[in-house]
Protein backbone atom coordinates (compact mmCIF):
# COMPACT_ATOMS: atom_id res chain seq x y z
CA UNK A 1 0.00 0.00 0.00
CA UNK A 2 1.22 2.92 -0.97
CA UNK A 3 0.87 6.24 1.05
CA UNK A 4 2.15 10.08 0.85
CA UNK A 5 3.48 9.67 4.49
CA UNK A 6 6.48 7.36 3.32
CA UNK A 7 9.43 8.16 4.67
CA UNK A 8 8.91 10.50 7.32
CA UNK A 9 11.11 10.95 10.05
CA UNK A 10 8.95 10.59 13.23
CA UNK A 11 10.14 13.65 15.33
CA UNK A 12 8.32 12.01 18.50
CA UNK A 13 6.20 13.90 21.21
CA UNK A 14 6.81 12.74 24.64
CA UNK A 15 3.37 12.28 25.37
CA UNK A 16 3.28 9.43 22.41
CA UNK A 17 7.02 7.81 23.45
CA UNK A 18 6.19 4.95 25.41
CA UNK A 19 3.39 3.65 22.51
CA UNK A 20 5.89 4.25 19.83
CA UNK A 21 8.05 2.10 21.93
CA UNK A 22 5.73 -0.49 21.80
CA UNK A 23 5.09 0.29 18.55
CA UNK A 24 8.76 -0.54 17.19
CA UNK A 25 8.55 -3.30 19.39
CA UNK A 26 5.89 -4.89 17.07
CA UNK A 27 2.59 -3.77 19.11
CA UNK A 28 0.18 -3.10 16.52
CA UNK A 29 -2.25 -1.10 19.47
CA UNK A 30 0.48 0.71 20.16
CA UNK A 31 1.08 1.71 16.89
CA UNK A 32 -2.60 2.77 16.30
CA UNK A 33 -2.85 4.35 19.48
CA UNK A 34 0.18 6.67 19.14
CA UNK A 35 -1.11 7.15 15.32
CA UNK A 36 -4.61 8.49 16.43
CA UNK A 37 -3.16 10.58 19.53
CA UNK A 38 -0.97 12.32 16.49
CA UNK A 39 -3.37 12.88 14.24
CA UNK A 40 -5.45 14.45 16.71
CA UNK A 41 -3.03 16.47 18.08
CA UNK A 42 -2.35 17.92 14.20
CA UNK A 43 0.58 16.09 13.24
CA UNK A 44 -1.31 14.26 10.21
CA UNK A 45 1.90 13.04 8.66
CA UNK A 46 3.46 10.88 11.44
CA UNK A 47 -0.25 10.25 13.24
CA UNK A 48 -0.87 8.76 9.49
CA UNK A 49 2.46 7.02 8.96
CA UNK A 50 2.08 5.09 12.13
CA UNK A 51 -1.63 4.57 11.23
CA UNK A 52 -0.84 3.16 7.52
CA UNK A 53 2.00 0.93 9.19
CA UNK A 54 -0.64 -0.32 11.60
CA UNK A 55 -3.01 -0.95 8.90
CA UNK A 56 -1.05 -3.19 6.64
CA UNK A 57 0.07 -5.34 9.24
CA UNK A 58 -3.78 -6.27 9.69
CA UNK A 59 -5.19 -3.72 12.76
CA UNK A 60 -8.64 -2.74 11.74
CA UNK A 61 -8.76 0.46 14.24
CA UNK A 62 -5.84 1.46 12.46
CA UNK A 63 -6.97 1.21 8.95
CA UNK A 64 -10.48 2.72 10.20
CA UNK A 65 -8.65 5.69 12.15
CA UNK A 66 -7.19 6.65 8.80
CA UNK A 67 -9.87 6.22 6.59
CA UNK A 68 -12.09 8.71 9.10
CA UNK A 69 -8.95 10.83 8.67
CA UNK A 70 -8.72 11.04 4.66
CA UNK A 71 -12.73 11.07 4.69
CA UNK A 72 -13.18 14.44 5.75
CA UNK A 73 -13.52 17.47 3.52
CA UNK A 74 -11.43 19.84 5.43
CA UNK A 75 -8.91 17.74 6.13
CA UNK A 76 -5.55 18.19 4.68
CA UNK A 77 -5.02 14.84 3.43
CA UNK A 78 -8.78 14.85 2.18
CA UNK A 79 -9.07 11.72 -0.51
CA UNK A 80 -12.39 10.36 -0.45
CA UNK A 81 -11.24 7.39 -2.60
CA UNK A 82 -8.58 6.05 -0.14
CA UNK A 83 -11.16 6.17 2.50
CA UNK A 84 -13.09 4.20 0.56
CA UNK A 85 -10.05 1.55 0.23
CA UNK A 86 -9.35 1.69 4.18
CA UNK A 87 -13.17 1.40 5.15
CA UNK A 88 -13.50 -1.91 2.89
CA UNK A 89 -10.02 -3.36 4.63
CA UNK A 90 -11.39 -2.65 8.32
CA UNK A 91 -15.02 -3.78 7.10
CA UNK A 92 -13.09 -7.27 5.83
CA UNK A 93 -11.86 -8.05 8.94
CA UNK A 94 -14.78 -7.50 10.36
CA UNK A 95 -14.99 -4.07 12.14
CA UNK A 96 -18.68 -3.15 11.75
CA UNK A 97 -18.20 0.57 12.11
CA UNK A 98 -16.06 0.77 9.19
CA UNK A 99 -18.67 -1.41 6.89
CA UNK A 100 -21.06 1.69 8.33
CA UNK A 101 -19.19 4.35 6.86
CA UNK A 102 -18.41 2.56 3.59
CA UNK A 103 -21.81 1.41 2.79
CA UNK A 104 -22.58 5.33 3.05
CA UNK A 105 -19.69 6.31 0.68
CA UNK A 106 -21.86 3.54 -1.61
CA UNK A 107 -24.97 5.55 -0.51
CA UNK A 108 -23.36 8.99 -1.93
CA UNK A 109 -21.35 8.07 -4.48
CA UNK A 110 -18.05 9.66 -2.58
CA UNK A 111 -14.89 8.26 -3.43
CA UNK A 112 -16.54 5.27 -5.24
CA UNK A 113 -18.97 4.32 -7.55
CA UNK A 114 -22.57 4.74 -6.16
CA UNK A 115 -24.03 1.53 -5.58
CA UNK A 116 -27.25 1.35 -3.49
CA UNK A 117 -27.32 -2.41 -3.36
CA UNK A 118 -23.99 -2.50 -1.50
CA UNK A 119 -24.72 0.36 0.92
CA UNK A 120 -28.30 -1.75 1.63
CA UNK A 121 -26.24 -4.73 2.34
CA UNK A 122 -23.07 -3.43 4.11
CA UNK A 123 -25.64 -1.01 6.80
CA UNK A 124 -27.77 -4.43 7.22
CA UNK A 125 -24.47 -5.99 8.07
CA UNK A 126 -23.10 -3.02 10.43
CA UNK A 127 -26.62 -3.27 12.07
CA UNK A 128 -26.51 -6.70 12.63
CA UNK A 129 -23.04 -6.24 14.30
CA UNK A 130 -24.58 -3.68 16.43
CA UNK A 131 -23.86 -0.21 15.00
CA UNK A 132 -26.96 1.81 15.81
CA UNK A 133 -26.35 4.22 12.81
CA UNK A 134 -26.31 1.74 10.30
CA UNK A 135 -29.37 0.45 11.89
CA UNK A 136 -31.21 3.78 11.44
CA UNK A 137 -29.74 4.53 7.96
CA UNK A 138 -31.68 0.81 6.84
CA UNK A 139 -34.78 2.96 7.07
CA UNK A 140 -34.48 4.66 3.44
CA UNK A 141 -34.23 1.16 2.03
CA UNK A 142 -36.50 -0.88 4.13
CA UNK A 143 -39.41 1.46 4.85
CA UNK A 144 -41.57 -0.93 6.06
CA UNK A 145 -39.27 -1.95 9.30
CA UNK A 146 -38.97 1.57 10.14
CA UNK A 147 -40.41 0.82 13.57
CA UNK A 148 -38.37 -2.48 14.23
CA UNK A 149 -34.88 -0.84 12.64
CA UNK A 150 -35.44 2.52 14.98
CA UNK A 151 -35.78 0.45 17.56
CA UNK A 152 -32.86 -1.47 17.38
CA UNK A 153 -30.87 1.82 16.48
CA UNK A 154 -31.89 3.50 19.99
CA UNK A 155 -31.03 -0.20 21.96
CA UNK A 156 -27.75 0.23 20.42
CA UNK A 157 -27.40 3.94 21.57
CA UNK A 158 -28.93 6.04 18.11
CA UNK A 159 -30.00 8.70 20.49
CA UNK A 160 -32.01 10.49 17.46
CA UNK A 161 -33.50 7.16 16.78
CA UNK A 162 -35.36 7.23 20.36
CA UNK A 163 -37.15 9.91 19.36
CA UNK A 164 -38.98 8.27 16.32
CA UNK A 165 -39.03 5.39 18.07
CA UNK A 166 -41.20 6.62 20.61
CA UNK A 167 -43.55 8.99 18.52
CA UNK A 168 -44.12 5.53 16.43
CA UNK A 169 -45.15 3.32 19.25
CA UNK A 170 -47.06 6.04 20.40
CA UNK A 171 -49.05 7.00 16.82
CA UNK A 172 -48.91 3.62 15.61
CA UNK A 173 -49.37 0.98 17.70
CA UNK A 174 -50.86 2.54 21.28
CA UNK A 175 -47.66 1.32 23.80
CA UNK A 176 -47.38 5.21 25.66
CA UNK A 177 -45.15 3.56 28.13
CA UNK A 178 -42.95 1.96 25.47
CA UNK A 179 -43.16 5.38 23.88
CA UNK A 180 -41.89 7.17 27.24
CA UNK A 181 -39.26 4.58 27.45
CA UNK A 182 -37.20 5.21 23.97
CA UNK A 183 -38.34 9.27 24.82
CA UNK A 184 -35.94 8.67 28.16
CA UNK A 185 -33.28 6.22 26.49
CA UNK A 186 -32.98 9.35 23.77
CA UNK A 187 -33.00 12.08 26.37
CA UNK A 188 -30.42 9.44 28.46
CA UNK A 189 -28.03 9.72 26.05
CA UNK A 190 -27.96 13.18 24.72
CA UNK A 191 -31.44 13.88 22.11
CA UNK A 192 -33.08 17.54 23.02
CA UNK A 193 -36.03 16.44 21.56
CA UNK A 194 -36.62 13.44 23.49
CA UNK A 195 -36.18 15.28 26.35
CA UNK A 196 -38.70 17.38 25.30
CA UNK A 197 -41.01 14.28 24.48
CA UNK A 198 -40.58 13.49 28.06
CA UNK A 199 -41.45 16.87 29.53
CA UNK A 200 -44.21 16.84 27.97
CA UNK A 201 -46.11 13.72 29.02
CA UNK A 202 -44.82 13.97 32.38
CA UNK A 203 -44.71 15.99 35.60
CA UNK A 204 -42.95 16.57 38.72
CA UNK A 205 -39.17 15.82 39.33
CA UNK A 206 -39.61 13.60 36.49
CA UNK A 207 -40.14 16.09 33.46
CA UNK A 208 -37.58 18.69 36.02
CA UNK A 209 -35.10 16.02 35.39
CA UNK A 210 -35.77 16.02 31.78
CA UNK A 211 -35.58 19.87 30.74
CA UNK A 212 -32.18 19.93 33.17
CA UNK A 213 -31.00 17.65 30.71
CA UNK A 214 -31.93 19.41 27.49
CA UNK A 215 -30.61 22.94 29.49
CA UNK A 216 -27.50 20.98 30.06
CA UNK A 217 -27.18 19.61 25.92
CA UNK A 218 -27.54 23.61 25.22
CA UNK A 219 -31.52 24.06 24.94
CA UNK A 220 -32.04 27.46 25.73
CA UNK A 221 -35.74 27.19 25.73
CA UNK A 222 -35.17 24.36 28.67
CA UNK A 223 -33.08 26.50 30.84
CA UNK A 224 -35.70 29.29 30.77
CA UNK A 225 -38.36 27.37 31.49
CA UNK A 226 -36.66 26.16 34.46
CA UNK A 227 -35.54 29.83 35.57
CA UNK A 228 -39.40 30.66 34.91
CA UNK A 229 -40.06 27.31 37.53
CA UNK A 230 -37.38 28.11 40.07
CA UNK A 231 -39.24 31.87 40.26
CA UNK A 232 -42.39 30.51 40.71
CA UNK A 233 -41.15 28.02 43.21
CA UNK A 234 -42.41 25.61 40.85
CA UNK A 235 -40.34 22.51 42.19
CA UNK A 236 -37.04 24.36 42.28
CA UNK A 237 -35.44 26.43 44.55
CA UNK A 238 -35.95 30.19 44.10
CA UNK A 239 -32.06 30.59 44.74
CA UNK A 240 -31.44 28.93 41.29
CA UNK A 241 -33.55 30.95 39.26
CA UNK A 242 -30.31 33.34 38.17
CA UNK A 243 -28.14 30.85 37.45
CA UNK A 244 -31.28 28.67 34.83
CA UNK A 245 -32.21 32.30 33.40
CA UNK A 246 -27.96 33.11 32.86
CA UNK A 247 -27.48 29.92 31.29
CA UNK A 248 -30.72 30.32 29.01
CA UNK A 249 -29.09 33.66 28.22
CA UNK A 250 -26.10 33.23 27.12
CA UNK A 251 -27.72 30.51 25.11
CA UNK A 252 -29.47 33.66 23.36
CA UNK A 253 -32.68 33.56 25.03
CA UNK A 254 -33.54 37.16 25.06
CA UNK A 255 -36.57 36.83 27.48
CA UNK A 256 -33.94 34.90 29.99
CA UNK A 257 -31.75 38.02 29.62
CA UNK A 258 -34.75 40.70 30.03
CA UNK A 259 -35.94 38.83 32.71
CA UNK A 260 -32.54 38.37 35.17
CA UNK A 261 -31.86 41.89 34.10
CA UNK A 262 -35.06 42.49 35.75
CA UNK A 263 -34.30 40.51 38.96
CA UNK A 264 -31.28 42.81 39.09
CA UNK A 265 -32.46 46.02 38.58
CA UNK A 266 -35.46 45.48 41.57
CA UNK A 267 -32.86 43.03 43.63
CA UNK A 268 -34.94 40.26 43.24
CA UNK A 269 -33.51 37.30 44.06
CA UNK A 270 -29.61 38.78 43.52
CA UNK A 271 -28.16 41.60 45.09
CA UNK A 272 -29.50 44.67 43.56
CA UNK A 273 -27.15 45.95 40.77
CA UNK A 274 -27.74 48.47 38.33
CA UNK A 275 -24.95 47.86 36.11
CA UNK A 276 -25.62 44.14 35.73
CA UNK A 277 -28.68 44.94 35.00
CA UNK A 278 -27.81 47.19 32.56
CA UNK A 279 -25.67 44.48 31.01
CA UNK A 280 -28.55 41.73 30.95
CA UNK A 281 -30.55 44.78 29.49
CA UNK A 282 -28.45 45.02 26.45
CA UNK A 283 -27.68 41.64 25.69
CA UNK A 284 -31.75 41.00 25.45
CA UNK A 285 -32.36 44.08 23.36
CA UNK A 286 -29.41 42.40 21.33
CA UNK A 287 -31.52 39.28 20.67
CA UNK A 288 -34.78 41.31 20.23
CA UNK A 289 -36.60 42.34 22.95
CA UNK A 290 -37.80 45.96 22.35
CA UNK A 291 -38.93 46.55 26.04
CA UNK A 292 -35.13 46.11 27.13
CA UNK A 293 -33.75 48.72 24.40
CA UNK A 294 -35.43 51.82 26.44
Amino acid sequence: MMWWFAGVALALDPGTDALVASCSGGDLDGCAKAGAALMTAGDVAQGGALLAGACDRGHAVACYDLGSAVVQPTSPVYDPVQAGSLFSTACAINFAPACADLAELYRTGVGVVQDQSAAETLFGSACTDGVGGACAALVSFRADDERVLVHQACELGHARSCGRAGFLSEQTAGDDAAALKSFHRGCDLGDVESCHFVVLRTKGTEAVSALQKACELGAGESCQALGVMALKGAGLPTADAPSWLRKACELERGTACLMLGAMYLEGRGVTQDESMASTWMARACALGEASACR
